[in-house]
């Protein structure tokens, strides 16, 4: 729930203010439509068409408002931030996040920034996205505002190469200490998701062995080893190789990521099948018959571990295991 506050103010003081309790972000929310009513000078006006439609909790929210609820001021120790603010003073339509000034609008900008907005995730994936950490920077979005700022105020607009997405935009590589199942004391275990857009998650585990830092990749039955079995001395030497086994290997774990999602799949489909076998409600093709789409695909492409433990066999194999353990009575009838 992001929530925030809509204001007018005239000096340090608060004129009028409507609490916004939900859907207070900038892309396709209250920020998109508060910019654009500005931008037809009917700003004030949809400020009075929010106080309107205000509850009582919401009327409670406003009650004793002061600035240093929404933005940092000299009073503002130890006072929580909503996320967005968005206030109204002295001609200008200035945004804040939790607290803090991102940009200020004008008259004459106002149409280039509900642009903008309206670009917000394309704007991330050229701004924001750094292709030698694999992920999205959000830390960092005040830079990206303060450019476009220079750039709205200087009299230019937004361009296709503001939006256009750096090398790898579609993947983003988790780096936090999420502790894996093999985690001990002694020899941390982390798990590092690789998230690609479209297709699903990668499984990569970055784990303490033998007084060295190893990196496995998880596949729908086991994990393996990989990086060439190179060890390093830091956690933070085996991310930086692993990023660049991801980029190396991007269209070949694209491919492994949509494999693994088939496979899953047609797990599924054994598993919810043993349970309908009372009522026979499921599809009475034969193992060869489920399998069949997905060896078409195999058979027309390349993944990642293809050669070794994730074979088109090896596949296969692991997928007629688990057919004949849950749907054991298909094969007899």
């Amino acid at each position: 729930m992001t929530r925030g506050y809509y204001v007018l103010e005239k000096g340090n003081k608060i004129l009028e203010a409507a609490y916004l309790s939900g859907d207070a972000y900038l892309c396709e929310g209250y920020g998109e439509k508060i910019i654009r009513a500005f931008s037809e000078n009917k700003e004030t006006e949809y400020l009075h068409q929010l106080i309107a439609e205000m509850t009582d909790y919401d009327q409670e929210n406003v009650t004793d408002l002061v600035p240093e609820c929404y933005r940092i001021t000299k009073k503002s120790e130890d006072r929580p931030f909503v996320d967005y603010s968005y206030v109204l003073k002295n001609n200008t339509l200035r945004v804040y996040y939790y607290g803090k000034l991102m940009f200020v609008i004008r008259k004459e900008t106002a149409d280039k920034w509900l642009d903008a907005v309206r670009h917000e995730k394309g704007l991330y994936k050229h701004y924001l996205y750094s292709t030698e950490k694999l992920r999205t920077l959000y830390e960092k979005q005040n830079v990206m505002w303060k450019q476009l700022q220079e750039k709205f105020d200087s009299g230019s607009g937004l361009t296709d190469d503001d939006v256009k997405p750096q090398e790898y935009a579609g993947m983003e590589l988790s780096d936090e200490h999420c502790v894996d199942v093999w985690y001990r004391y002694e020899a941390p275990a982390y798990v590092k998701i690789l998230t690609i857009q479209g297709i699903g998650d990668i499984k990569f585990i970055v784990n303490y062995s033998y007084h060295n830092w190893v990196a496995c990749i998880q596949l729908p039955w086991c994990r393996i080893g990989i990086l060439n079995g190179h060890s390093f001395k830091t956690e933070t030497a085996a991310m930086k190789k692993l990023r660049d086994f991801i980029r190396e290997k991007s269209e070949q774990l694209k491919e492994f990521a949509i494999i693994c999602n088939k496979y899953r799949d047609l797990v599924q489909a054994f598993q919810i099948g043993k349970k309908d076998l009372k009522n026979r409600l499921i599809d009475k093709k034969d193992f060869n018959g489920h399998v069949q789409e997905l060896c078409e695909y195999l058979n027309t492409h390349v993944w990642f571990a293809m050669g070794s433990y994730m074979s088109k066999d090896r596949i296969l194999s692991e997928l007629r295991g688990i057919y004949d353990r849950e749907l054991p009575e298909l094969e007899e009838k």
